[in-house]
């Protein structure tokens, strides 16, 4: 069940009930998806730069490994 949108009416100063349109609600949609999408990015990016995958931590011991026998 949907909630009815509700407007003032600033000629009558009455509130009276809104029917977006269609372009309305494709700009609504493309910006929770454009807001989303940056979010995303945005831990993404940190994640890359501040934590180490499985296969970095590994190559680094071995690396380490390498370099106590040398």
């Amino acid at each position: 069940m949907s909630q009815k949108k509700y407007r003032l009416d600033t000629d009558s100063l009455k509130i009276v009930e809104y029917q977006p349109t269609t372009r309305e609600k494709i700009l609504h949609f493309l910006s929770v998806i454009a807001s989303g999408l940056f979010f995303a990015g945005v831990v993404i990016a940190i994640a890359y730069t501040f934590f180490e995958s499985p296969k970095e931590k590994i190559l680094k011991r071995e690396i380490a490994q390498y370099k106590l026998l040398v």
